[in-house]
């Protein structure tokens, strides 16, 4: 996949610039400088447009490419002349595919060239039927934009019961199972330069937490190194429906867990808050702004998304080789996610600790050692043949054979064999 990003780890938020539209007058506008900014000092290097839409509100999305231009940043537009749903709209409507190959030229003849053009957010959660027409757009997308980013987000393992037409499956495996074999099957018939899933653990009154994400974690990761591209993962910040709002512990541990199974890009739910007339205030909480101000989550992804910047260098170049579980962890961990290649680890000791194993172009190793909780520190003693350098949040020094750490809730350190 083509290097968007120069060289850093692609961080990005859903409905990231909200601005008034017909449908939503009510609606304050934020498509400005200052939430660029915000966006841009929070370690965010792309926004996925929302309310902007190509080409009912063409000014709006011009708007959105330029202020994002001028703050160093890149956007995936929405577009109905490629968007997966208006598509079919028209198909239904007219008994015909519309002209979708030719309307979307159009677009890309407008603002395609634009340096903050990232690429375009095709459709959100598709099921199996959608899959054969996404793949036909995937290739008309490519012919006209061949270098950006036709990017598709993937239903959760818990939304896999529409699949099936029942409200839950209720056996753990037959749940990885179909799940598997929804992802496996996008993969195989869309051939998508990257696969990216949104699975939202923090759900009603704390500390409760999501059965399966372990499991949707390894199911992606298997299937993104099978098909040898990136795997993404949409990290939950916003308090909506049954979700509740995030505590630092919970908002690292989400991250770094991503990280440890080598996840290579981040895209937060959601940067700005839906308002009275669109979602419904009762409905939708918290964010990590409202209404342009930054929110309690806005501080923690903004520390979440530093910590990713001090080692997003190695992470984009290496390797995941699976991870290493000890302890009690949150929710299952499947077998096959479990590393059969360690390297030079040679124990690990915690109450709870998930040690990500991972190995550069140049074959050395290194691990992201990670308190797998969301309410208890831990001290964790890593054992490592030979020299080491480990980088937490806030120092980076040497050592040798050796190392005990104490981790916050969530927390990590990332150490590299030399």
């Amino acid at each position: 996949m083509s290097d968007y990003f120069n060289g850093k780890f692609p961080i990005g938020a859903y409905f990231g610039s909200f601005c008034r539209t017909e449908r939503y007058p009510d609606m304050p506008d934020v498509l400005n400088d200052e939430s660029f900014a915000l966006a841009k000092a929070g370690g965010f290097n792309f926004t996925i447009s929302y309310t902007e839409r190509y080409p009912e509100t063409r000014a709006d999305v011009l708007r959105a490419l330029d202020t994002a231009h001028r703050h160093g940043m890149k956007v995936l537009v929405s577009d109905s002349n490629i968007e997966q749903g208006t598509i079919e709209s028209k198909l239904m409507r007219e008994g015909r595919l519309p002209a979708y190959k030719a309307d979307y030229q159009t677009s890309a003849d407008d603002y395609g060239s634009h340096p903050a053009f990232l690429g375009c957010y095709i459709v959100d959660e598709p099921l199996p039927p959608r899959f054969p027409l996404l793949a036909d757009i995937r290739k008309a997308f490519n012919k006209v934009t061949p270098d950006n980013l036709f990017f598709v987000n993937m239903l959760p393992v818990y939304g896999i019961s529409a699949m099936k037409g029942e409200f839950w499956i209720e056996d753990d495996y037959e749940r990885e199972r179909v799940y598997t074999k929804y992802i496996e099957g996008y993969l195989a018939t869309v051939k998508p330069p990257l696969l990216c899933y949104d699975y939202y653990p923090f759900e009603r009154e704390y500390p409760n937490f999501g059965t399966d994400y372990f499991v949707n974690l390894a199911v992606a990761r298997r299937a993104a190194m099978k098909a040898k591209i990136p795997l993404w993962v949409s990290p939950q910040a916003a308090s909506q429906g049954n979700m509740r709002a995030l505590n630092e512990g919970e908002m690292m541990m989400q991250v770094n867990t991503s990280l440890a199974f080598g996840a290579k890009g981040l895209v937060y739910f959601c940067w700005s808050m839906p308002y009275d007339g669109m979602c419904g205030q009762e409905r939708y909480r918290e964010a990590l702004t409202d209404r342009g101000i930054p929110m309690p989550m806005y501080y923690m992804a903004q520390a979440a998304n530093a910590w990713v910047r001090k080692i997003e260098k190695y992470l984009l170049n290496a390797r995941s080789l699976g991870v290493v579980a000890v302890g009690t962890s949150p929710a299952r961990i499947p077998d096959f996610a479990l590393a059969k290649d360690r390297g030079s680890l040679k124990s690990v000791h915690g109450k709870h600790v998930l040690v990500g194993v991972l190995q550069n172009g140049e074959g050395k190793y290194a691990y992201l050692a990670v308190n797998n909780s969301i309410q208890e520190e831990d001290e964790v003693c890593v054992a490592i043949e030979g020299k080491f350098v480990c980088t937490s949040e806030d120092a980076c020094k040497s050592g040798q054979n050796e190392m005990t750490v104490r981790l916050q809730a969530g927390r990590a350190v990332f150490i590299q064999c030399e």
